[in-house]
C-alpha cells in the first residue's frame, strides 16, 4: 500500500461545510486541526466515493493477509450522505478532510504545517477567510492506517485548496441576528 501513501487526488467542485481552512480550530485538539467538509453532486462523489472504497478494499485485504486475520475490522470512510434542514437526504455526499496543525511525530520531531491556499487561477491567497458556502476543489492524499481498535481504515488528509468562488466569513453581529437599537436602553 505504500504507493498510495504519497498519491494526491482532487475533488470534483464542491461546496464547503463548516470550513477551518485560514486558522486551526483547538476545540478538540490542542495540537490545531484545520478542516473542511466538502458537499459534492452525487454523481461525482458517487464516483470518487467508489475510488476510495477500492483503495480501502485493497489494504484491507492485504492486512488480513499480513496480519493472518480474516475478521479484521475495516473502518468506515469520513463520507456521509447529505441531508436538507428537515433531515432528509439530498442524494449529494460530504467528504471530510482534516490537517493536523502541530505534528510531533513518535521520534519527536515537530513542525507546524497549513493547507496551501488558491484561488481560482492557481495563485496562493492569504487574504480573507474561507467561508461555508464558498465553492472548493481540495487536493488531498488517501493514507491508509491500521489500529488495533478500528482496524484498517484510510484518512483524507487535506493537503491544499482552490477557491473557485469565495464566500467570505463573517462573525455573527447583533444586526444580522435581527436586533435593533432601542434608544434609552442598557448600553454596556
Amino acid at each position: 500500500m505504500s504507493n498510495y501513501a504519497n498519491e494526491q487526488i482532487n475533488t470534483p467542485i464542491g461546496v464547503a461545510v463548516y470550513p477551518r481552512l485560514n486558522e486551526p480550530d483547538y476545540k478538540f485538539d490542542p495540537a490545531g486541526v484545520f478542516t473542511v467538509t466538502v458537499r459534492v453532486g452525487a454523481e461525482e462523489g458517487q464516483k470518487l466515493k467508489d475510488r476510495l472504497d477500492a483503495k480501502l478494499d485493497a489494504w484491507h485485504n492485504q492486512q488480513k493477509k499480513e496480519r493472518r486475520k480474516p475478521q479484521l475490522k475495516r473502518a468506515d470512510l469520513t463520507i456521509k450522505p447529505a441531508c436538507d434542514d428537515d433531515g432528509n437526504e439530498t442524494g449529494e455526499l460530504d467528504f471530510k478532510f482534516t490537517m493536523k496543525h502541530n505534528v510531533t511525530t513518535q521520534t519527536g520531531k515537530s513542525w507546524v504545517q497549513h493547507p496551501n491556499l488558491y484561488d481560482s487561477q492557481g495563485k496562493g491567497f492569504t487574504g480573507a477567510s474561507i467561508g461555508g458556502g464558498s465553492k472548493l476543489v481540495v487536493n488531498f492524499v488517501p493514507a491508509p492506517y491500521f489500529t488495533p481498535t478500528m482496524g484498517c481504515g484510510l484518512k483524507m488528509r487535506l493537503n491544499a485548496v482552490q477557491v473557485i468562488e469565495l464566500v467570505e466569513y463573517k462573525k455573527a453581529g447583533a444586526e444580522s441576528l435581527g436586533f435593533a437599537v432601542h434608544e434609552g436602553g442598557f448600553e454596556a
